[in-house]
């Protein structure tokens, strides 16, 4: 009778370097993880894209009423079309001037007072939209939006400092 115990293979086991692969791998998943949570977390009141303008807020009134001032408010954002062509223009004017080789200080200076007066137009003409959209609030959209705008400077003096801090951290390297 032949003595099976001494001869039978024992199964093998994983070698090391593979079970520290995976715990490198698992590390560095938590790690990943972590920082995307992070990221939502410290962002979680941005708000989803385009909430930053007027739109971000009437797009959160109820449908018959946003209907109705986007339908307004879309025929004024027409009128501002060519202003913001005009500024675009006037941008690249500068920096066309800025690379000039030789540069011309005399065309510099020309160009950006030329930007200067639509970036002049330009802001005029959008604060009549903006109070082209108030004129078309209630009284109770008003209010709501006034703390719409007030939640809004919150977010942006958090961001701002957030960033200021960062730089200094940044410059202190």
């Amino acid at each position: 009778m032949s003595d099976q115990a001494g001869t039978a293979e024992t199964p093998r086991r994983g070698s090391r370097w593979v079970k520290w692969a995976l715990v490198a791998s698992l590390a560095l998943n938590l790690l990943v993880a972590g920082a995307l949570a992070t990221a939502a977390w410290r962002h979680r009141n941005w708000g989803p894209a385009g909430s930053s303008s007027i739109y971000g807020f009437v797009r959160s009134l109820p449908e018959t009423r946003r209907a109705a001032i986007l339908r307004a408010a879309d025929a004024e954002r027409q009128k501002l079309r060519p202003y913001w062509a005009e500024l675009r223009q006037a941008r690249s004017d500068v920096a066309a001037t800025l690379s000039a080789k030789p540069f011309d200080a005399t065309k510099f200076t020309t160009a950006h007072d030329k930007l200067l007066a639509a970036e002049v137009r330009a802001r005029t003409l959008a604060h009549d939209f903006f109070r082209s959209i108030v004129d078309k609030l209630d009284d109770n959209e008003r209010v709501a939006l006034g703390q719409w705008l007030a939640k809004r400077e919150r977010r942006s003096r958090r961001r701002d400092a957030w960033r200021r801090h960062r730089s200094s951290d940044e410059s202190s390297q």
